[in-house]
């Protein structure tokens, strides 16, 4: 937000909204497909944006899903790709060239002295880059999965989803360690929360608790904005906003009952995420629940944020095969199938004590491997959702009835969190080749398959 303008990320929509503080809509950024394409407003794509920050007539994104970081020119209306290759880095790399190093899960962006800051969640660090070089590289964080207090180089985060500053020190809330930090000086300590605790302790002591310092207690916080030396932090999983004062290191609920809902005398929250203040007004993505929150900051009063023509977007499906799952593909034996549906089952092997998170679809894609026409081409190269329950997700496949052979690539991407959902999440991809025999009678309609993170 600058000016009369508020940027939202209409993640699923995969497009960037533009509206005025009183409800205008000024622009539209994506045709809504998924993709990676640059270009004007119109023709441009995106896979789940999420975090953004604005540097004079620039809007820069963190296209999470695309592992992408995007520049928006707000005066030619174009959008271009600042950094990454589009493909999930897989190893944690020291820092390279703009378009030649895989990033993983960028989340949110921050500017300050000339420097984007993000918050790369995928290996729990946070990047740089200077803005005029060629160059990103990592800022802070070992990589490991953890809440420790230190110095850049020797610190520890845990998916860092927000970065916000007040001109001085930068605040990061840490997702899954269920903390929120501050950067000052080259160190980085614990504001509110867990920090510190033996073997990784600090990771599983999430709730919903008010209090001072290391005594509070979140639940995977995604989202904050800095005002007059607090913090309003999205606590997510309690469906809360909470007020952090941070040099009394206290946090106490400031909006939402903790019963999950969209009433609004008294208000309630869905996973909220996102946050900004404009003037005298926090604004709340209230993100299960598809709408922005406007509240006064005095009088807490709220009301649903409406942009007037504003409407879905025309353009769905992808603008290019979407690979959900990179690498070789686990070949599986031919499976002869009957009748005109196959099944993929998908049975995940997941340590005890954990389940696929019940906040993130298990999502998949289908490719075809060579010629073929026994599964409708309009089906291939797009990512849905499966249905899924603690350990298994199912796809079902329409096939045309006729006899033949075709190999499809199956891709699943995941995530499983200790015990379904809160605690700590992990992400995780799968991908099969399946060569199918499709015959009159006598076969299997359901495939089964295992995957392990």
């Amino acid at each position: 937000m600058k000016g009369d303008r508020l940027f939202i990320a209409d993640s699923n929509h995969n497009r960037i909204v533009i509206s005025s503080l009183g409800g205008k809509l000024i622009d539209v950024i994506g045709s809504g497909k998924i993709g990676a394409t640059d270009g004007d407003y119109a023709k441009a794509s995106f896979d789940h944006p999420q975090g953004m920050t604005l540097v004079g007539d620039t809007l820069y994104v963190a296209d999470t899903e695309n592992h992408l970081l995007r520049a928006i020119d707000l005066k030619s209306k174009t959008v271009a790709t600042l950094a990454g290759t589009g493909v999930q880095a897989r190893r944690r790399f020291q820092q390279g060239p703009l378009r030649e190093l895989a990033l993983n899960s960028p989340w949110d962006l921050q500017h300050l002295n000339g420097v984007l800051y993000v918050a790369m969640a995928g290996p729990h660090q946070l990047w740089k880059h200077e803005l005029g070089t060629g160059t990103i590289e990592l800022f802070a964080g070992t990589g490991r999965e953890d809440i420790t207090d230190g110095p850049l180089d020797a610190c520890a985060l845990a998916q860092p989803s927000a970065i916000v500053t007040d001109g001085k020190a930068m605040y990061i809330v840490d997702s899954e360690g269920s903390a929120i930090r501050e950067l000052k000086d080259g160190n980085v300590t614990t504001i509110v929360g867990p920090h510190d605790l033996p073997r990784g302790r600090s990771l599983f002591e999430f709730g919903d608790d008010d209090g001072t310092g290391d005594d509070v207690r979140l639940q995977h916080p995604i989202g904050a904005a800095y005002h007059n030396g607090m913090l309003y932090v999205a606590d997510t999983y309690n469906d809360k906003i909470k007020l952090v004062d941070i040099k009394k290191r206290t946090a106490k609920t400031w909006l939402g009952t903790g019963e999950r809902g969209n009433g609004l005398d008294p208000v309630q929250l869905n996973e909220p995420a996102g946050l900004v203040v404009a003037g005298d007004s926090l604004f709340i993505a209230d993100t299960n629940n598809h709408r922005i929150l406007k509240v006064n900051l005095e009088t807490k009063a709220t009301e649903v944020f409406n942009i007037t023509g504003l409407a879905p977007p025309t353009s769905t499906g992808s603008d290019a095969p979407q690979e959900l799952a990179t690498g070789e593909a686990e070949k599986v034996a031919k499976v002869s199938v009957a009748g005109k549906q196959v099944t993929f089952k998908v049975n995940f092997e997941l340590t005890d004590g954990y389940k696929l998170n019940k906040l993130a679809p298990v999502a998949y894609s289908l490719k075809a491997v060579g010629g073929q026409n026994l599964v409708d081409p309009a089906l291939l190269n797009k990512r849905k959702k499966a249905e899924s329950d603690d350990v298994s997700a199912s796809v079902t496949i329409p096939l045309n009835g006729q006899s033949g052979e075709a190999t499809i690539e199956f891709s699943v991407a995941y995530q499983y969190c200790r015990d379904g959902v809160g605690g700590v999440c992990r992400f995780a991809t799968k991908k099969w080749q399946i060569p199918l025999n499709i015959v009159s009678a006598g076969g299997s309609q359901v495939v089964e398959l295992k995957a392990a993170p």
